[in-house]
């Protein structure tokens, strides 16, 4: 009977969308999956960062924002959206765990690409806590300059 329960509920933890544990491809995050994300992050504010398992500045990156998502734990909700393409897509549940990447994770779609005209990654974009683009633009942020961004969202 325990075997038959602990092979149910690692099934079902195998099965949750966007679980770091789970094989196959992440969860994309659309235009109307990003509208849910806001309302369920309401009142928090929230910081989207596309990236890429290729990409030697997001490498540099992902630490800060783990640190970040620590630190303002409750506060700020951290989501990432992973970039890599069919090829490199495989990478990226291994990358998320060795980078400690204890947020949610999602692939992207053409749609958010082209909402906030990502041309280059890391790419960031801050809402505030009323679910209000802040701050949308590329290139690492040093600690200091995060840490002030992410105060200044919570104003």
């Amino acid at each position: 009977m325990k075997k038959i329960l602990f092979a149910a509920m690692l099934a079902l933890l195998l099965a949750l969308p966007g679980s770091a544990s789970a094989q196959g491809p992440l969860q994309p995050l659309d235009k109307a999956g990003l509208a849910s994300l806001l309302r369920a992050n309401k009142g928090k504010a929230l910081m989207i960062n596309f990236f890429a398992t290729w990409c030697p500045p997001c490498r540099q990156e992902i630490p800060s924002i783990v640190k970040m998502n620590k630190k303002f734990a409750g506060k700020v909700a951290f989501v990432g959206i992973a970039v890599d393409d069919a090829r490199t897509q495989p990478q990226v549940r291994p990358f998320v765990k060795k980078m400690g990447m204890d947020y949610p994770v999602y692939a992207v779609t053409g749609d958010l690409v082209e909402t906030f005209q990502v041309k280059s990654v890391p790419f960031n974009v801050f809402y505030d806590t009323k679910g209000k683009v802040q701050l949308a633009g590329s290139g690492v942020l040093e600690d200091e300059d995060f840490e002030q961004v992410l105060n200044g969202l919570l104003k």
